[in-house]
């Protein structure tokens, strides 16, 4: 693989365990991170040296990206994934992906 795969995280809580994977593997660079905790995404990204950040996820899932993990609250997966997958950026959300069918089934379309 020559090119790295430009990740993002979104929510900070749990998602910090995806950037740390992320920053392990060496096909991946993280491009950015998101968190409405200011000062938790200040800790984060000076912790992990990430440049690119923001409290804004829709300004986040405009950016070219090949890959976002979702890690926000539950009542925003849904509305995030297909945000994202509109967007071309494939997506590792954490559990649940929605909270009710018709949620799930704007996903799939």
């Amino acid at each position: 693989m020559s090119k790295k795969l430009k990740a993002a995280v979104i929510g900070l809580g749990v998602g910090e365990q995806h950037l740390i994977g992320y920053l392990k593997n060496s096909h991946v660079e993280v491009s950015a991170v998101c968190d409405i905790d200011e000062k938790k995404l200040r800790e984060v990204s000076s912790k992990y040296s990430i440049a690119k950040i923001f409290t804004c996820w829709k300004k986040l899932l405009c950016e070219d990206l090949d890959i976002v993990s979702i890690c926000s609250y539950d009542n925003y997966h849904a509305v995030q994934t297909c945000l994202a997958l509109e967007n071309g950026i494939n997506c590792m959300v954490e559990k649940p992906i929605a909270l009710n069918r018709k949620e799930a089934e704007k996903i799939l379309i």
